[in-house]
């Protein structure tokens, strides 16, 4: 359950930096204060948009960049993958984390029941607990 912590940890801070992005966005975009129906909705597809691309940024950020990662620190856990072709594997990694992210529910009752990710076998994923 600490990797469920750490992914938790992680996608907070994500949603903070989120946050701060769509304020920016909203606040300086004038089409927002004068209550455009049609843009307001043709933008806030391309915000969530905007967020799974962001999303996947800060996952792959987090994998090149170990040391940044906060929520495996505070959890003392390490992922350990294959040496062969790891930025490869690195780019699948952050792909497939972003689609169980957005079906967490499947992604949460699948490593309830086995202990794994369901892309931890197909990337040669191990966790270390690190003391």
């Amino acid at each position: 359950m600490k990797r469920i912590a750490a992914f938790i940890i992680d996608y907070f801070i994500f949603l903070i930096i989120y946050t701060i992005v769509l304020f920016v966005f909203v606040f300086f975009n004038k089409d927002f204060w004068l209550g455009n129906s049609r843009y307001i909705f043709t933008a806030g597809r391309y915000l969530i948009a905007m967020g799974c691309i962001l999303l996947y940024v800060y996952f792959l950020l987090l994998d090149l960049f170990d040391q940044f990662d906060v929520g495996k620190r505070v959890t003392k856990i390490r992922i350990l993958m294959r040496n062969d072709q790891r930025k490869r594997i690195l780019v699948f990694h952050s792909l497939l984390k972003l689609i169980c992210s957005l079906i967490w529910p499947i992604s949460l009752a699948f490593y309830a029941a086995t202990g794994k990710m369901p892309y931890d076998r197909w990337l040669g994923i191990t966790v270390k607990e690190e003391d």
